[in-house]
């Protein structure tokens, strides 16, 4: 909505799914077996990388106004 409210504005507005992120929080609250439990997904720092790249590389503008899958994404370029 807010792509197509603003597209002519200068505004650069993706979705980023995230997914499944297995934070320090989840892990406390569930305990040690809760990756196993969970099943995949990955960490903040992974979700971070596609947020960065999504704000400072030039490629990401094909993504403007989509969503963009973090954890497949992050998959295909080798940073998970």
């Amino acid at each position: 909505m807010l792509h197509a409210e603003h597209a002519g504005d200068g505004l650069r507005i993706f979705n980023l799914e995230p997914g499944l992120v297995h934070t320090e929080r989840m892990r406390l609250a569930h305990g040690a077996e809760y990756e196993e439990v969970a099943g995949s997904g990955t960490t903040p720092e992974v979700i971070g990388r596609v947020a960065a790249w999504l704000v400072t590389d030039s490629d990401a503008e094909r993504w403007r106004g989509r969503t963009l899958h973090a954890q497949p994404f992050a998959a295909k370029q080798g940073w998970s």
